[in-house]
């Protein structure tokens, strides 16, 4: 996510680095961070004063270190003012940290604090890690739930629950923009400008028909995986450029039973001819910018389309480039420094809200 989740990819096959029969495996793409398989390997922690995130993001894009970057606006946040890299370095990458430190150091002129931390890590220990800070989580009426409360999980009157651990890829419901999303999600009935949409989800589809959800950058796929579970009829599409989110997708989808009813890909939206009632875009407004012709393009007349991964100074810049391009804002929920919009295209120029 734009400030918060930044990623480089490594030019490794698979995004996968092998070393003595350990994998370490990162899902590098428009700020999304895995770590799966059997290993060990060495975190480093580096913080600095907020400043100086932008410089060091782009001084360890140039040595093609994958990092995840924490704000406020995540979990384990560090101070007010501060950023934290964290980086995850198999036995290839960690001859490189004494030189790496040095260059931070210089990076840093003013003499803000800077804080170092390192140690060697075992990947099991990333469920512990996150029983710390994940619970069940309920966003309206979707709940979230961990392996480790799965058993015990008691489902609400009218729940929608989808079965996903944290801590594997970005989208959990953690972050400001997920939660965003995932509301938008929930209260498309709200909105009459979403019946037409509402419609042709609920139709009967059977296999082999196209997608009719389109998750654009899916991550874990937990904004497909909720949208099926709302609609059991409809089917998803789920693209990543990263081979290794689309891994962490499959596995989720497995977990909730999905598989007939969900397919992934790495290929390019540019790709694919699919024309959709319902997109996700959680990237960021850059990326958003960037794609908007074509995720336009994968909209049905009368389909919607829920972007978030916006900061709010980029909204409206964001909303306008889709205006120019035919859809129309429905709602722009905010929360901390982040915006979801939720827009459709109308049929034949007709606006409704």
């Amino acid at each position: 996510m734009a400030a918060v989740y930044r990623t480089f990819s490594v030019g490794r096959a698979a995004g996968q680095t092998i070393s003595e029969g350990r994998i370490i495996r990162t899902c590098l793409t428009a700020g999304r961070f895995v770590i799966c398989g059997a290993m060990q390997y060495r975190e480093l922690r580096i913080e600095v004063a907020a400043p100086y995130a932008e410089p060091l993001s782009e001084l360890l894009g140039e040595r093609l270190l994958p990092f995840q970057e924490c704000d406020q606006g995540t979990l384990d946040a560090p101070p007010v003012g501060r950023t934290r890299f964290h980086l995850y370095l198999d036995d290839s990458q960690v001859p490189a940290v004494p030189d790496l430190l040095t260059a931070v150091h210089e990076l840093v002129t003013d003499g803000t604090n800077v804080v170092i931390e390192q140690r060697d890590r075992d990947d099991s220990e990333w469920r512990d890690v996150w029983k710390q800070y994940f619970a069940t989580r309920r966003i309206g009426r979707i709940a979230i739930v961990p392996s480790w409360e799965a058993a015990d999980h008691q489902p609400k009157p009218g729940e929608i629950t989808l079965h996903l651990d944290p801590g594997r890829a970005f989208g959990t419901g953690g972050h400001a923009s997920t939660r965003l999303c995932l509301l938008l999600l929930d209260k498309l009935a709200d909105y009459e400008a979403t019946r037409e949409a509402r419609e042709w989800l609920a139709k009967d589809f059977v296999k082999g028909d196209k997608a009719q959800i389109l998750d654009v950058g899916c991550g874990c796929g937990v904004l497909a995986l909720a949208a099926l579970l709302l609609w059991p009829q409809a089917r998803a599409l789920a693209i990543d450029i990263d081979p290794e989110a689309i891994e962490v997708t499959d596995e989720n989808t497995a977990r909730n039973q999905l598989t007939e009813r969900l397919r992934s890909s790495t290929k390019r939206l540019q790709r694919f001819k699919e024309s959709v009632a319902l997109q996700f875009g959680n990237l960021t407004g850059p990326t958003l910018h960037l794609l908007c012709d074509d995720m336009v393009r994968h909209l049905r007349p009368g389909g919607v389309l829920i972007a978030s991964g916006i900061l709010t100074i980029e909204a409206d810049g964001v909303i306008e480039a889709f205006v120019q391009r035919g859809l129309v804002l429905v709602s722009h929920l905010q929360e901390e420094e982040w915006s979801g919009i939720l827009m459709y295209r109308p049929i034949d120029g007709t606006t409704q809200l």
